[in-house]
């Protein structure tokens, strides 16, 4: 057996590790930014039937393309915390970005309680600034998780190195 192989099955175990450890706090994340926005009025039992959903929604962004980001950083020696990072904020953000734009052009309005007040989304077909914020609130919700799992993986990946 070749010294090759015990490393690369090391450095298999190393990166199953960081990916496990980045997955299993999505659901941590989740169930503490809900309890602090609704003030704990979730039953255990929903935010235990959300967590597979949580998993694989993270785990689809963490393979599709959260893996190919950390192997394309880390051949260009780019591995640094900032870069993984932002590198997290973007990709957890990616799908609300994309599937939340408040622009609709049916031509409808759209009103809806945000932050306790009753407020216009959306007149006339065009979204409103309240709308526009309510977006950006959506979009860093998900980058927070995103980056929050990246330093996740980033500490797991560097803390479990061999010298």
């Amino acid at each position: 057996m070749s010294s090759a192989r015990p490393h690369a099955m090391a450095l298999s175990k190393r990166l199953l590790l960081a990916c496990l450890c980045a997955l299993a706090i999505q659901p941590v994340l989740f169930a503490g930014s809900l309890y602090l926005w609704v003030g704990g009025k979730v039953p255990l039992a929903e935010l235990l039937m959300l967590s597979p959903i949580i998993l694989f929604i993270a785990g689809a962004h963490l393979l599709f393309l959260g893996l190919p980001t950390f192997w394309a950083l880390h051949r260009a020696a780019r591995l640094t915390r900032l870069n993984m990072a932002l590198a997290g904020f973007f990709i957890g953000s990616l799908g609300a970005a994309l599937l939340l734009w408040p622009a609709h052009e049916d031509g409808g309005s759209f009103s809806a309680t945000w932050h306790g007040e009753f407020r216009e989304f959306s007149v006339n077909g065009r979204p409103t600034l309240v709308a526009w914020l309510a977006y950006l609130e959506s979009v860093s919700f998900y980058g927070t998780h995103g980056l929050i799992g990246a330093l996740v993986f980033d500490y797991v990946w560097r803390s479990r190195e061999t010298t």
